[in-house]
């Protein structure tokens, strides 16, 4: 019991069986050589969970003023910890009666993120690549790292996580995409669902 008020999860919140697949993971940011994020639990306590789901298993348990580092995140907001196993939920915007639980330590940080806004619905996010003629797809997020393949414009990948530079992470370990450059502008766009519209501040 104590697990779920930690977190607000009382009872199934939705169904998003897809985050499941995401495996588990030890990156660093220092490894993926991308930035990290500070965070501060700001609610009473938040569990880590085993993968990004309200579903999953919890592994550990944080109490309010904790400071956590993140190396990533879902669409629908999930912080993957920095070099550690797990994630957690940033804001249950409005899930029984809880929104914030996590607050970002330094705000004045640059941070550019492919999708700047949680979505609603759980699991990959499908993104159009806008730029021509093609977009490469890398083994690590980095302009250096080894090319993977290459999607042409129009084409539709899936993306299951993002960085804090504009680094896309596909489905499926296919690969990373950059979402916008600094020479070219943007290389995807994100293919919102209908109800995703109603989206709320990440």
């Amino acid at each position: 019991i104590m697990w779920h008020k930690a977190d607000g999860d009382i009872g199934s919140v939705a169904n998003d069986t897809e985050s499941m697949s995401i495996p588990d993971r030890w990156d660093t940011a220092a490894q993926l050589g991308v930035p990290s994020l500070e965070y501060e639990v700001v609610h009473e306590a938040v569990l880590v969970r085993r993968w990004p789901s309200l579903d999953a298993p919890p592994l550990e348990k944080f109490a309010r003023g904790t400071h956590i580092t993140a190396v990533e995140e879902t669409f629908d907001g999930w912080v993957k910890l920095d070099g550690r196993r797990g994630w957690i939920i940033k804001d249950m915007r409005g899930k029984r009666g809880l929104n914030a639980l996590l607050a970002r330590v330094n705000t004045r940080m640059p941070v550019r993120l492919a999708v700047a806004h949680c979505v609603s619905r759980p699991g990959p996010l499908r993104f159009r690549v806008v730029f021509g003629p093609q977009v490469v797809v890398r083994s690590s997020p980095s302009k250096g790292s080894a090319v993977r393949a290459f999607h042409q414009k129009g084409a539709i990948v899936s993306g299951e996580s993002q960085t804090y530079n504009g680094w896309v992470r596909l489905a499926n370990a296919a690969g990373w995409m950059l979402s916008f450059d600094d020479k070219h502008g943007q290389l995807l766009q994100p293919c919102f669902e209908a109800d995703d519209e109603r989206r709320s501040p990440a």
